[in-house]
């Protein structure tokens, strides 16, 4: 499946909803367990918990968990995402919503 410009994500968080076009997504940061990302074997549960960060082209950032959007790379094209590993991979807080 391709991804378009026109194609646009909607987010919905505690109290408010998100819509973001995928023409101003900067990158998105694929943070991973360190067994998931050096493609090991996991011996935890948590290992492959995974979540990305939405960043925009106007610095806003949005984090998406594998729990609620767990084929997002299948919308995303490769050369917008880095991977990143991170010891647990589990959001903490709100914190990671800036805008």
């Amino acid at each position: 499946m391709a991804i378009e410009d026109e194609t646009i994500f909607t987010l919905k968080f505690a109290k408010r909803k998100v819509m973001l076009e995928y023409k101003n997504v900067s990158r998105i940061e694929h943070m991973l367990s360190y067994p998931r990302y050096d493609k090991r074997v996991s011996w935890m549960f948590w290992d492959n918990y995974y979540y990305f960060i939405i960043v925009m082209k106007d610095g806003k950032s949005y984090p998406v968990s594998c729990l609620i959007c767990g084929d997002l790379l299948k919308y995303i094209s490769r050369e917008k995402i880095t991977n990143t590993r991170i010891i647990f991979p589990i959001i903490f807080g709100v914190n990671l919503i800036r805008d």
